[in-house]
C-alpha cells in the first residue's frame, strides 16, 4: 500500500480521480467489475516524474520515455492498483506487473487499462466472480482524420452500414473490437484481427452490444461464439468493455 495517500500521489502526477463513469459500470453485465477513472493534465515542458516520492511498486519497470509516456504508465498502474483493491485483492499484492508492454495481473485477478490524452481507465475483477478476462477501450469522440480512415477500414460493408446508423457508431464499434482483443488475447494467444469478429449494436447505451466470432480462435472460442459488450459515453469519449 502506498505510504503517501492516493489523492496526494494523483496531485504529484497532475491527475484527479473522477466519479464512476455515470451509470456505465452498472449497465455492464458483469457485477464483479470494478472501475477507476482518472482525468490527467498532459505534462508541461520540463516535467519530470517525482520518483523520490513514489512507492517502489509504482515505479518498477518505468520505461525510459518522454514525460507523457511516463505519466501515462504511472497513472495506469496507480488506477489498476485502486481497481484491484476494490475487487478484493490485498493491497500489498494489488500491483500489476508488465510483460511485452502489457499488464500482468495478480493471480486470481483480471483487468484491463486504456487511456487517452485526458483520461485513464482501469477495470479489475476477481476471477472468482466468474469473469475470466476483460478488455476496455477509451476513444475520443473527435478522432483525427487519419484515425477516422483507419477506423472505417475495420468493418465490412454490412457492419459499417449498421453502425453508421448509430450516434458515434463506428467509433463505438472500433472500441468494442479493441476491447475484444484485450479480453481474448490473454486466453487464446496469437493475433486477433479486426475482421475476426462481427459487431452489432443498436446505438442505445442501455442495451448490450453483440460480438460474434467469424473464425475459431481456440477450442473454447469457436466460429459463431458470441460475446457481450457494453458501450457508454462520458467526458467527450466513448468507452467500451467486453468480458467473458
Amino acid at each position: 500500500m502506498p505510504s503517501i495517500p492516493v489523492p496526494t500521489l494523483l496531485r504529484l502526477l497532475d491527475a484527479e480521480r473522477l466519479p464512476l463513469a455515470g451509470d456505465w459500470s452498472h449497465r455492464a453485465p458483469w457485477p464483479g467489475l470494478h472501475t477507476v477513472l482518472l482525468r490527467r493534465q498532459l505534462p508541461a515542458p520540463g516535467w519530470q516524474a517525482p520518483l523520490f516520492a513514489l512507492p517502489a511498486q509504482l515505479i518498477a519497470g518505468l520505461p525510459r520515455a518522454v514525460p507523457k509516456r511516463q505519466q501515462e504508465f504511472l497513472l495506469g498502474r496507480l488506477a489498476a492498483h485502486e481497481a484491484l483493491k476494490a475487487a478484493g485483492c490485498p493491497a500489498t499484492q494489488a500491483w500489476a506487473g508488465q510483460a511485452e508492454r502489457r499488464p500482468v495481473w495478480p493471480a486470481g485477478m483480471t483487468g484491463s487499462l486504456s487511456h487517452t490524452d485526458s483520461l485513464v481507465l482501469a477495470v479489475a475483477a476477481s476471477t472468482s466472480t466468474g469473469v475470466r478476462s476483460v478488455g476496455v477501450d477509451l476513444e475520443s469522440l473527435a478522432p483525427d482524420p487519419e484515425a477516422v480512415r483507419a477506423i472505417e477500414a475495420c468493418f465490412d460493408e454490412d457492419e459499417r452500414r449498421g453502425l453508421a446508423a448509430c450516434p458515434h457508431g463506428l467509433l463505438a464499434g472500433f472500441a468494442l473490437k479493441e476491447s475484444l482483443y484485450k479480453c481474448l488475447q490473454p486466453l487464446v494467444g496469437g493475433w486477433i484481427d479486426f475482421e475476426d469478429a462481427w459487431v452489432r449494436w443498436s446505438g442505445d447505451p442501455s442495451q448490450p452490444a453483440r460480438l460474434t466470432l467469424r473464425k475459431t480462435l481456440a477450442p473454447a472460442f469457436p466460429a459463431g461464439h458470441e460475446l457481450q459488450g457494453s458501450v457508454g459515453f462520458f467526458e467527450e469519449h466513448v468507452v467500451a468493455a467486453v468480458a467473458c
